[in-house]
Formats: C-alpha cells, sequence, structure tokens
C-alpha cells in the first residue's frame, strides 16, 4: 500500500529513516521513526522501482539514476553571509511548520512507520464454497491508530495493543512473535515490529516488495484472549476484519473466504482463515491478496499467539514459500 511513514533509509544506513509521502522520498532523514513528517515543500527523492524479489521496503525502492550532489567550491565571504541569512531563514520555517506537525500529530497517525499493505497464499485445493462471514462484534475499545471504517465490515473497531513490545529475541534464524515462530525467510527484510497489526502484542515481521505499493509480509505476535478476541477462531476472523475495515486495503472491494476451519500446530489447537482479499486499485498490477491468519492456543489463559501471511493474488512465486512458512510455524 501506497502510505505515508518513516521506513528505513534506502541508502541501507542502519539505524536510519527516509519519509515516504506515497509518492516519493524525502531528502530529510531521522534516527527516530515517531519524528514528525518532514515539511511539505521539503526536497524528494525518486521513488524508483523495485523488481520482484527485491529485499528493500518502498523506502529502499531508489532510483537506480540518483547520485549525491558534488561538493561546491569553497563559498566566498559574501557567499557565506549570504548561506547564513538563508540557513536562518530556514530554521525558522523548519520551527514554524515543526510546531504545526507536532499539533496535527494525532491526525498524521505519528506513532511510527507504516509498511505497505501486504499479500499471501494460493491454496491449491480451496473449499468447495467460500465460508459464511459471522457477524462482527461490537468493540467498546478505541483503536490506537484511528481506522477507516467499512460500511460492509460493520465498522469493526479494534481494541489497543502495542506491536513493538514483547522480550528480546533469540538469534537462532527464527523470527519470533507471542510464542510462535517460524524459520527466517531467504531474500525477505530482516523481522521487525508491524505497527500496522496495531491489536497485536509482540510482533515480528518480514516483508518483500512485490512492485512499488504492494509487498508480501510474514508476521508472528499476540493478541490478548478476550473481547473480540476470547477464543482462535473469533481471534482469525476479527483479525481479518480489522484488516480490512482499518487503512490495510485502500478501496476494499470484496472478500471471498476459501478455508475457514480449525487446524493444530506443534501439536496445539488452532483456527485458520484464508481468504482472497481484493481491492479497487489501478496503481498496482494484482487484484489484492491471498490472506492467511492462524490463530494458536499455546497454553495460556490470557493470550493467543498469532500468524499473519500476505501475498499477492495468483503469485505463483511466493505461493510455495507461504506453504512452507505455515508449516515451519512452531510453538515456543
Amino acid at each position: 500500500m501506497s502510505t505515508a511513514g518513516w521506513y528505513p533509509d534506502p541508502d541501507g544506513t542502519s539505524g536510519r529513516y527516509r519519509y515516504w509521502d506515497g509518492q516519493s522520498w524525502s531528502a530529510t532523514t531521522t534516527t527516530d521513526p515517531r519524528t514528525a513528517p518532514p515539511a511539505e515543500g521539503a526536497p524528494r527523492r525518486s521513488s524508483g522501482t523495485a523488481p520482484v524479489g527485491s529485499t528493500a521496503e518502498p523506502a529502499r525502492a531508489i532510483d537506480p539514476h540518483y547520485q549525491p550532489a558534488r561538493a561546491a567550491a569553497a563559498p566566498t565571504r559574501r557567499g557565506r553571509l549570504v548561506l547564513a541569512i538563508a540557513g536562518a531563514l530556514l530554521l525558522l520555517i523548519i520551527v514554524a511548520a515543526g510546531g504545526l506537525l507536532l499539533w496535527r500529530g494525532p491526525d498524521l497517525g505519528l506513532t511510527g512507520p507504516n509498511p505497505p499493505a501486504a499479500s499471501a497464499w494460493d491454496d491449491s485445493s480451496p473449499t468447495a464454497a467460500p465460508s459464511p462471514r459471522p457477524t462482527p462484534l461490537p468493540s467498546t475499545l478505541a483503536s490506537r491508530r484511528p481506522s477507516r471504517p467499512n460500511p460492509s465490515e460493520g465498522g469493526l473497531r479494534c481494541p489497543e495493543g502495542n506491536p513493538t513490545r514483547g522480550p528480546a529475541k533469540p538469534a537462532d534464524r527464527r523470527v519470533h512473535g507471542g510464542r510462535l515462530s517460524y524459520p527466517m525467510v531467504a531474500g525477505y527484510a530482516a523481522p521487525q515490529p508491524r505497527p500496522r497489526l496495531a491489536w497485536f502484542y509482540d510482533t515480528a515481521s518480514q516483508f518483500q516488495v512485490t512492485e512499488p505499493g504492494w509487498a508480501s509480509s510474514f508476521t508472528v505476535g499476540e493478541v490478548q484472549r478476550a473481547g473480540l478476541f476470547g477464543n482462535q477462531q473469533q481471534a482469525a476472523e476479527h483479525t481479518l476484519q480489522c484488516m480490512i475495515t482499518g487503512d490495510g486495503f485502500e478501496h476494499f472491494s470484496g472478500r471471498k473466504d476459501l478455508q475457514n476451519k480449525a487446524i493444530t500446530v506443534d501439536g496445539r489447537p488452532a483456527w485458520m482463515i484464508m481468504a482472497e482479499v481484493r481491492v479497487d486499485r489501478t496503481d498496482i498490477s494484482v487484484d489484492g491478496d491471498r490472506v492467511v491468519v492462524i490463530f494458536v492456543d499455546d497454553g495460556r489463559r490470557d493470550r493467543l499467539s498469532g500468524f499473519v501471511g500476505l501475498v499477492p493474488i495468483g503469485d505463483s512465486q511466493r505461493i510455495p514459500l507461504m506453504d512452507t512458512v505455515i508449516k515451519g510455524l512452531r510453538v515456543d
């Protein structure tokens, strides 16, 4: 999805972020993704094109022809004076703009970077008929990031979580979130939290750009076992609805369930929903995502561990990969 936000610097500098406004990259960088977006009118960098198989986020889909400007000759005394005056004026503009952005912070969603909406799995043997969709339950808890309700989904409001909160992860070449893990996927970006799944806790996600503005991802984490997420089936259904009613699928046009059933994961009871979620957009080549949501009873009374996988509909390269990731799920 072409969602504005701070993303890891496309130049590859560790710990540095660059701002994506939905169409291009800013020249401004920061070490804190919670920083306010740069002021309007700031110089932009071309978004470029990321080939299929790229491990980059949209922030890394940079223009291959971009070259940093060469250093100019040393300015004269008069030139230094002009630069000093221009710098002072620019500082005043930045301070004023910063105050405006901070004041408007809640409207701009300044709570961290938002990876683009992602994609999922093409099942070779879907059910004969789509599973019925239960009526969404109302929620008395407001979402941490205001969602955009879709009338066809009942305007579901999802509870507040903290996707970045969780213990340190072991360095064992597996991606850990909640009490689930899967083998690290080669060719995908290094694991990082997934702020877009705002009702989750302790998330870790790998993703890969499939085309500018669209990506495939695999995420593990956990939710509180209450309200909308009282059991595995409810957690799977309402997570899918939260993804649709939020800002994950702009121009949502339809959902078709292909599987909706009880399964086991590493010997534990679980529930899986696989669905096609379609969008009506002309700026991307795909029709939407195959989405797989799995929740597992990991033995805790207050939490459920979950997996969310997404790949573009009809993506023959990533269908077998999704199947391998799901088969590799393990309860830690």
